[in-house]
């Protein structure tokens, strides 16, 4: 029996300007570089183990953002997996009726690009067909509008979308309410959710194959799957780029300024990539400034974000000398009835405290 492999990914996003993102320009740029990588690592996949099927399920590039220059690259890269058929059903991001539109050039004869209205239908044998849609604009409200014909349940059917099956209320094809008609196929490849997500067995988001931004936490990379009638098997391979993480460090009054930078250093993995937000929690000693512990974790990261959430350890006794008549004296003595050697009585304690004085600063 024949048996096809196919390669489903989505979202990369070619093109895009990272312009509403803090980071500084120099990683802003590798990271558009990481992007044209990760497509040079999709399309080496597929020459390397004999893809017969590309799949690409919307948001390849960023319409407003690209140039033709780009387009006419992507359609090298492409034209060069000889022995692969690539399906692009185009997303949000990458519409038919864009600035930069797919159908400003000519692509090579493997290409495929879905440009009906509605959901439809290409034969690939006597057995296999390939279903996709591509956007024309910025958003669709209603499934409805796009839904094709229900498949052949006699052929072994693919679907390639770009939609929302998360949020019923997504103004971005919602598909939610839609399962029935998604299950009606073998194999469903989506895009627009930039996280690996696995629906059902054989519904699935296969995610942004790298991150961009801190929302893109966790590993990324595209799928693999194989085709045979009737039976369709699937799995996620991991691309290593790089990565970002969200972390928290907790701090106590007894830590120094260098326990404190030795704790953050310990979260530093992959030195020469990965970017960090880092929120820093707990009670600091007063003598220990925050500015010089930013500064002595620097060279530890390729690039990281410390967020000072900690509040000063507070000389209780000449605090309450300074304020044993008004309500910061009060708060104070009636705190000290309870055992502020318990960590939670003295996290409150010092909120209180930071709330108070912060009030009479006012």
């Amino acid at each position: 029996m024949v048996r096809y492999k196919f390669v489903h990914t989505g979202d990369l996003h070619l093109g895009c300007g990272l312009k509403t993102s803090s980071l500084p320009e120099d990683v802003r740029n590798n990271l558009r570089l990481d992007v044209w990588k990760a497509l040079d690592q999709i399309v080496s996949y597929c020459k390397e183990k004999r893809v017969d099927f590309l799949f690409i399920a919307g948001d390849l590039f960023e319409h407003d953002l690209f140039k033709m220059s780009d387009l006419k690259m992507l359609a090298a890269y492409f034209k060069s997996l000889d022995k692969t058929k690539v399906f692009i059903s185009p997303g949000n991001h990458d519409p038919l009726g864009g600035f930069m539109s797919y159908k400003a050039i000519d692509w090579p004869e493997n290409i495929h690009i879905f440009k009906d209205e509605k959901i439809t239908e290409v034969k690939v044998d006597d057995w296999m067909s390939v279903w996709g849609f591509g956007w024309n604009g910025e958003y669709i409200r209603d499934a409805k509008d796009v839904l094709g014909d229900v498949p052949d349940v006699f052929r072994t059917n693919i679907l390639v979308l770009h939609g929302d099956a998360i949020d019923s209320g997504s103004n971005y094809l919602p598909l939610r309410d839609e399962m029935e008609y998604l299950n009606s196929f073998d194999y469903v490849a989506l895009g627009h959710i930039h996280k690996p997500n696995q629906l059902e067995a054989k519904i699935k988001y296969c995610g942004s194959p790298l991150s961009i931004s801190f929302k893109d936490e966790g590993k990324r990379g595209f799928i693999k799957g194989d085709v045979t009638k009737g039976e369709v098997t699937s799995e996620f391979i991991p691309l290593e780029f790089r990565q970002f993480h969200l972390e928290t460090v907790e701090v106590v009054p007894e830590e120094s300024y260098l326990d404190i930078c030795d704790k953050i250093k310990k979260l530093s993995h992959n030195k020469n990539q990965d970017l960090f937000k880092i929120t820093v929690n707990g009670i600091l000693d007063v003598d220990v400034d925050f500015e010089m512990i930013k500064q002595g974790i620097y060279d530890s990261f390729y690039y990281v974000e410390l967020i000072d959430a900690t509040i000063k350890d507070y000389d209780l006794e000449s605090l309450y000398s300074q304020n044993e008549n008004n309500i910061i004296g009060r708060f104070i003595k009636e705190m000290a009835q309870e055992d502020l050697n318990d960590s939670t009585n003295r996290q409150a304690l010092y909120h209180g405290l930071e709330a108070l004085l912060q009030e009479r600063q006012l």
